[in-house]
């Protein structure tokens, strides 16, 4: 189990990460919640401290605190920026502060965000959904329609494309 390989391995921070984040999955919040303080503690900047910013975050946002949320996902961004090529963390980073963005109802910085997280991964068919649904919600409908139909287009048989290609 992770458990004993932590304990065979105490400063193998990746497996920190990993037990956090089944932890985090059954919804042992606390526990989570103090691994991935532990590895952040220990490895600072680290790709694995990056990790565990992004399962904390992950976790606050799973909880509806926006604020911390953001905060650690900004963090993972900043520290992603420095790094020349296009990454999933960072993907994940910029459509996780479009999902805040638009909880706050924060439209334009929702589609920044979203368009962020697509010239990490490009063909991304949910964040092009979620950017689609970004810009319905802006008003921007030419924009919205154009980039749904681009979603259909890569993943003709993904059901919420379909669904909100319709709604348009």
């Amino acid at each position: 189990t992770l458990e004993q390989a932590i304990q065979v391995h105490p400063t193998a921070y990746g497996l920190h990460v990993a037990l956090a984040g089944s932890l985090s999955r059954e919804k042992q919040w606390q526990a989570a919640r103090n691994l991935y303080d532990q590895v952040i503690a220990a490895e600072g900047e680290s790709q694995t401290a990056m990790r565990a910013r992004m399962g904390l975050a992950a976790l606050m946002l799973a909880q509806k605190d926006l604020e911390q949320a953001g905060t650690l996902f900004q963090e993972v961004v900043a520290w992603e920026s420095e790094r020349p090529k296009a990454s999933r963390m960072r993907a994940d980073a910029w459509a996780a502060l479009g999902k805040i963005a638009l909880y706050r109802k924060q439209k334009e910085a929702a589609i920044a965000a979203f368009k962020a997280s697509l010239v990490q991964q490009p063909k991304q068919i949910d964040i092009l959904n979620r950017l689609a649904a970004a810009y319905l919600l802006a008003d921007k409908i030419k924009l919205a329609r154009e980039t749904i139909q681009y979603a259909v287009g890569l993943a003709p048989k993904q059901v919420n494309s379909r669904i909100l290609m319709a709604s348009i």
